[in-house]
């Protein structure tokens, strides 16, 4: 199964900077920017459901 948000963190993780992931992607740094945002806004409502579903059933 192919994950482009997968491709990007792991390439942002290798590289250590936006600009270099986004050469080797062939896409611009700010596409980089905006799947790394994505990603994080994504994970805070993952802790928050989380958390909710831990309060709500103890």
């Amino acid at each position: 199964m192919y994950n482009k948000y997968l491709d990007i963190f792991i390439e942002v993780a290798d590289t250590g900077s936006f600009s270099k992931a986004a050469e080797r992607l062939y896409i611009s740094p700010t596409a980089v920017m905006k799947q790394m945002n994505l990603m994080e806004r994504v994970n805070i409502l993952l802790q928050l459901e989380l958390l909710y579903y831990i309060h709500v059933n103890h």
